[in-house]
């Protein structure tokens, strides 16, 4: 089942990280997806490196498009990197990521 389109109302641009270089991680080729942004959402959440940071934000994506940690997702607002993807499946109701942003 799938988020229905009316509910994912932006559309974000999705720069997944594809290496790494010298000067940090290199970016894909953007690619731009309908999705439900909420900034202004703060919460505290463990990194992948382990650290704890704060996230500012939250964008659902359909589950088929996982950006991975340190993506850069540019929203209608601002321009974000990837902190954690959260995988939501339940049988009652549309699954879906939540992608924490800062």
């Amino acid at each position: 089942m799938k988020i229905p389109k009316r509910l994912m109302r932006h559309q974000v641009t999705i720069r997944r990280v594809v290496g790494e270089g010298s000067t940090g991680p290199i970016l894909g080729d953007p690619e731009t997806v309908r999705a439900h942004v909420e900034d202004g959402v703060t919460r505290v959440i463990t990194g992948v490196d382990g650290q704890q940071e704060t996230s500012t934000g939250l964008v659902i994506l359909d589950p088929g498009l996982p950006p991975g940690p340190r993506s850069t997702i540019i929203t209608p607002t601002r321009e974000a990197i990837v902190l954690a993807v959260e995988v939501k499946d339940h049988p009652d109701a549309p699954s879906h990521l939540v992608v924490r942003i800062q």
